[in-house]
């Protein structure tokens, strides 16, 4: 089951968390809402000016997050339970409505993460503390899960 590994992982990874690595992980959260947006293309020209406000306004905000340019507190520790547990629902669902095959694609996302390590199962950091690719590394292989995905985008039409 891939929540607990990926959880097992974040432990490994940072076993003391500061308010600092709170802070870069929402900005990394925010990044893949960003990229996740970047992945999507307006129907029309409203729709695709739309899309292009918030991917620019997500990509300033995930980087000054990063950065430690932005940062915030946890305010209602509820709220963002519920917050970050109904992400993970209507991901899966938005991954459902596309035909993307998530639980295996999702497995694959964490068994590249683990590769990330070293030999010996730790992480490897740089000088920034950000966690580097292992001699073990792969890239998650994702096309597989997404070959059958629906609603894409039509081809440009000849005029």
């Amino acid at each position: 089951m891939p929540i607990p590994q990926i959880l097992f992982w974040f432990r490994k990874a940072v076993p003391a968390p500061e308010k600092k690595n709170f802070n870069t992980q929402t900005g990394v959260h925010f990044e893949e809402v960003a990229e996740m947006m970047d992945a999507l293309k307006g129907d029309d020209a409203v729709s695709e000016a739309s899309l292009a406000a918030v991917r620019s306004a997500l990509h300033d905000f995930a980087t000054d997050m990063k950065s430690g340019a932005v940062q915030v507190s946890v305010s209602d520790p509820v709220e963002l339970t519920d917050a970050i547990c109904d992400q993970i629902v209507t991901g899966i669902g938005v991954a459902h409505m596309a035909a993307i095959d998530i639980v295996p694609a999702v497995q694959e996302v964490a068994d590249s993460n683990d590769s990330k390590f070293d030999a010996d199962g730790k992480p490897i950091f740089n000088a920034d503390k950000k966690i580097m690719k292992g001699p073990n590394y792969f890239k998650a292989r994702l096309g597989r899960f997404a070959q059958h995905a629906r609603f894409l985008s039509e081809p440009a039409k000849a005029c």
